[in-house]
């Protein structure tokens, strides 16, 4: 995500989290250990938000934030756990059963539970929020085949300007999902280990 969406993305989503979930702060990423090096455990430009719930329930949102060669897009992972830290090197896992899939739900590895928020709705898959629009299948499929495909990802076409007033829609969007789907999730996890 280019830099000056990526600011306006943090500042909104932090603005419009502590106005409807005020139950879950910012806090600082921790070093941890990653292959034999010290790291911090999330990457830079994103950000976690900590519920802690009881001694040993805590929930966790990580906002997200796209490479740049990815495009202009964020998404959400939640994650929840037993331990008094986040789980940085947890897999992503499935929260439901997807029987049409033949996919059944994940159990929690060492107490830690991490997913994408997309998996709590249909059509249970990865979803991120598109501040600017990407390209069609077809126009990615064309830029991959061309030479063009050695440069890197084209220039986004929509200007900053156009994409920042995306960023309120977009970033109020991803908190109704989390209202919506994250929270009800959550509960059922509080339910069933209290």
């Amino acid at each position: 995500m280019r830099s000056k969406l990526g600011n306006a993305v943090r500042k909104e989503f932090e603005s419009r989290l502590s106005q409807r979930l005020p139950q879950f702060r910012p806090v600082k990423p921790e070093r941890i250990e990653i292959f034999g090096k010290m790291e911090q455990e999330i990457p830079p430009g994103w950000r976690l938000y900590l519920w802690h719930f009881r001694e040993d329930l805590y929930f966790y949102l990580l906002l997200v934030i796209g490479p740049q060669k990815l495009g202009d897009a964020f998404t959400v992972e939640c994650a929840w756990t037993r331990n008094a830290r986040f789980p940085a090197l947890a897999d992503l896992m499935e929260p439901y059963d997807i029987p049409r899939c033949n996919i059944v739900h994940d159990e929690p590895k060492d107490g830690d539970f991490k997913f994408r928020i997309g998996t709590l709705w249909e059509p249970r898959a990865d979803h991120w929020w598109w501040v600017a629009p990407r390209m069609s299948f077809e126009e990615f499929s064309k830029w991959v085949r061309s030479e063009e495909f050695k440069q890197g990802l084209p220039e986004p076409e929509m200007s900053i300007e156009d994409a920042l007033r995306n960023v309120n829609p977009c970033v109020e969007d991803a908190v109704n999902h989390i209202v919506e789907y994250a929270m009800p999730y959550f509960e059922h996890i509080i339910e069933e280990y209290t």
